[in-house]
């Protein structure tokens, strides 16, 4: 029964290292040992500092981290490799969880346990997803290029050499990256207005470009950050 719940579409044993304090553990062993469940415990490790290595070395097919805390050591990474290699990783739920509102839970050898992610999509749903965009970016691959090069010309024209613009955003666990979009501004403008909210009339645009802006083509070059990874199509 306790393989059934810890193997996610797997087949065999279930190898699962137990994480946490020394009391925690041993609770844990015999949980496992009086459920009788066909499954083999090839480790048991007191933090997640080493994580990776340990499941790599141990061949473990999956992680049940029994004490609280815990997750702040795993999260964003490795849970997001591990994820990706199929290693389930479940967090043992204590009573004073409960408050925190989980609903989802699962019995694992009588305690109840949440399965961990590091994406709210399923690892297949979110390759599925990233497919998807890929095909509307091969299928829209002709149109955008010449759309953008077009655009990429007309502001040329309007707005000299300096054409695209790089403005920082935090992206996918808090890592940086540079979203691009079409100079539609005169440069420096923000450092005479200071940073403000764009309007109907913004002086700050290139005599010509507002039609760019308003047809959001200077955002054109972001489907550049879309094949990069950095971005996503909603």
């Amino acid at each position: 029964w306790l393989s059934g719940q810890v193997r996610i579409n797997r087949y065999g044993i279930p190898r699962v290292l137990l994480v946490g304090s020394e009391a925690d553990i041993n609770l844990g062993k015999d949980h496992i040992k009086e459920c009788g469940s066909k499954v083999v415990v090839v480790g048991e490790i007191e933090n997640a500092t080493h994580l990776a290595e340990e499941i790599q070395l141990r061949r473990a097919t999956d992680v049940l981290l029994l004490t609280d805390g815990l997750l702040k050591e795993i999260y964003p990474k490795p849970l997001e490799d591990l994820e990706f290699r199929r290693v389930g990783v479940f967090q043992r739920i204590l009573p004073s969880d409960t408050l925190l509102g989980i609903r989802r839970s699962i019995q694992i050898a009588g305690m109840p346990f949440t399965s961990l992610r590091a994406h709210t999509l399923s690892t297949s749903r979110s390759h599925f997803k990233k497919f998807t965009e890929y095909l509307y970016l091969i299928v829209l691959s002709v149109p955008v290029l010449a759309l953008t090069l077009f655009t990429a010309v007309y502001v040329r024209m309007k707005a000299g050499s300096k054409i695209i613009h790089k403005q920082e955003r935090v992206g996918k666990f808090g890592s940086t990256f540079y979203m691009l979009k079409f100079r539609t501004m005169h440069r420096d403008a923000e450092e005479e207005t200071g940073i403000v909210k764009a309007q109907k009339d913004d002086p700050r645009v290139i005599s010509g470009l507002k039609w760019i802006r308003r047809s959001r083509f200077d955002e054109l070059p972001q489907f550049w950050n879309v094949v990069r990874g950095e971005m996503s199509i909603i």
